[in-house]
């Protein structure tokens, strides 16, 4: 209903002589500034079809990317919370019941198992404080992520994180190429291409990169030049970005250029599924095997403290 209801009023504006773009920012919630500027600029080539067409096909690029990050995100989250919740069930429920067998021995025991049985009394006994604690940690760094500051420490942790940076890497060059490519194509202007891809990088290092390129470009700068000086921007898409603007064909480059880091991007989230489902297995077993080794240890030697 409420779609309904803002397709009727662009509708009504439209008719009473406002622009389609201008229309579109009364809900800036829902067309973001990348796809009114492509509206615009698509009002003045009058290509608005063409231009709806090419933004389709933006927009199903990025949700393919974005669905392959998250899938590949999704299994380790999955398996890490179900091993956190094994443990968590052996302090309370198994360890209890194992420390007043052994309770009765009068024998020392193994050092792993009394660090183990000392982690599960801890645990029953102040578990109230330990859930509260965590949750205020869970929160407070929620709430600072969601700062200038903790956003821009995510962002620096996401594009130099072992194994997952390279991947986020391709991620933001792509989505701002992408947006750059689609920019040139439709006839936007060079500074606005660039603030705007700037705006919709995702992340802030890359943002920065941006708009860098438009300081640049407002002082006649090359964009090659600027990109080969940025250390996020390997070197092999300074050169082609290069040979796009020598050959005036920036765009097809641009857009050749984002297809390649998206495949790139597909092919590391398929390695790293194989890789990442085999690994969280060894580690589930290793943690889980460890208790139990821990908890046996005793009955191993069971002779000895019964003769004790």
């Amino acid at each position: 209903e409420g779609f309904q209801q803002m397709i009727e009023d662009i509708s009504d504006q439209v008719k009473g002589g406002d622009e389609f773009s201008t229309a579109l920012e009364n809900y800036p919630k829902v067309f973001s500034k990348l796809f009114v500027a492509l509206m615009r600029a698509s009002e003045i080539s009058g290509t608005m079809g063409k231009m709806l067409q090419r933004v389709s096909e933006y927009m199903h690029q990025e949700r393919e990317t974005r669905k392959a990050v998250k899938g590949a995100m999704a299994y380790p989250a999955f398996i890490l919370s179900f091993c956190l919740l094994v443990v968590i069930g052996l302090l309370l429920f198994v360890l209890p019941r194992f420390e007043k067998i052994y309770a009765g021995k009068g024998a020392l025991l193994p050092l792993p198992t009394r660090v183990l049985l000392g982690f599960s009394r801890a645990f029953v006994s102040y578990w109230p404080f330990i859930l509260g604690a965590t949750a205020a940690i869970v929160v407070g760094l929620y709430l600072y992520l969601r700062s200038a500051g903790g956003k821009i420490l995510l962002d620096k942790i996401r594009i130099n994180i072992p194994v997952l940076g390279p991947m986020y890497r391709k991620v933001y060059l792509a989505r701002s190429l992408r947006t750059m490519a689609t920019m040139v194509s439709t006839g936007v202007g060079m500074l606005e291409g660039l603030s705007l891809t700037a705006e919709v990088a995702g992340n802030h290092f890359y943002s920065r990169v941006w708009t860098n390129l438009a300081d640049s470009a407002r002082e006649g700068g090359v964009l090659s030049d600027e990109l080969r000086r940025s250390k996020l921007i390997p070197p092999t898409v300074a050169q082609m970005v290069s040979a796009g603007e020598r050959t005036g064909k920036l765009d097809v480059v641009m857009n050749r250029v984002a297809g390649f880091c998206e495949e790139d991007v597909k092919a590391a989230v398929g390695t790293m599924t194989r890789l990442v489902e085999p690994a969280m297995i060894i580690i589930m077993g290793l943690i889980v095997g460890g208790i139990s080794i821990a908890l046996l240890m005793p009955v191993l030697s069971i002779s000895k403290i019964v003769a004790h």
